[in-house]
């Protein structure tokens, strides 16, 4: 006999509106888990019947995203303050992060949700078994120059194109690096690379300026993305108000 995995249910803030758009019902069997317990299976270890694969669904047990630590891996869209503009960039991350494609360029002041997005947007992506990693721009040029050397654990040639077929990339602050041969070339390599593959990989990238502020080469790449302008007020400050 099979049943569901029991798991905990997690809390909206109160007083903030959902502006997630409607999801496909969850799987009955294993509620979107992509496990169940098989009670014929029972042992010392699994005296409840052992985890297997949904048959009903056929997925499998989800990795948690790299890059993402403590509760940023809860991070989701239900905490977002409704607005038009947000709404529409939801619903587009929503898509890109079940399908697993995409080539999106979120772009806003201070506070407007950009890295939130951007993690719950890697969330997203491993509930639908995509392997997802977050990075900020400025960690992304560090490892790969770690990675030139001799006792690095992981080499810059392994660690780039770990980048390029990664099936989920998010990063964060791609404004923010220095303006140095290596890192306009890695950056401009690295998001040419990821537009290529944008029908079966998904990239977003999160910045405080508009793309026509990064540098021309980079620049006329991200013309080529899907744009968002986040130019809502900071909604940390509204969330501080809202929450006890």
């Amino acid at each position: 006999m099979l049943q569901p995995i029991a798991t905990a249910t997690f809390k909206r803030p109160t007083g903030v509106h959902n502006p997630r758009p409607a999801q496909p019902a969850p799987c009955a069997l294993c509620k979107g888990q992509g496990l169940v317990l098989d009670a014929s299976r029972c042992s010392k270890e699994y005296p409840h019947g052992q985890p297997v694969p949904c048959p009903a669904c056929g997925k499998t047990k989800t990795t948690a995203p790299i890059g993402l630590i403590d509760d940023e891996l809860e991070t989701d869209f239900a905490a977002l303050i409704p607005d038009p503009v947000l709404t529409r960039a939801v619903n587009a991350l929503t898509t890109a992060a079940t399908t697993g494609a995409g080539f999106i360029y979120l772009f806003g002041g201070h506070g407007t949700g950009k890295t939130h997005l951007l993690q719950a947007t890697v969330n997203l992506a491993a509930q639908h078994s995509h392997t997802a990693e977050y990075t900020k721009a400025t960690a992304l040029l560090n490892a790969l120059r770690d990675g030139f050397s001799h006792d690095a654990e992981t080499g810059y040639d392994q660690r780039y194109q770990q980048l390029i077929a990664r099936p989920v990339l998010a990063i964060d602050e791609i404004e923010r690096f220095a303006g140095t041969n290596f890192a306009l070339q890695t950056i401009f390599d690295l998001i040419d690379e990821r537009y290529r593959r944008r029908r079966r990989h998904l990239t977003v990238i999160a910045s405080n300026m508009p793309p026509t502020k990064m540098p021309p080469a980079i620049a006329d790449r991200l013309a080529q993305a899907e744009h968002y302008l986040l130019n809502g007020p900071s909604w940390r400050q509204v969330l501080r108000e809202v929450q006890p």
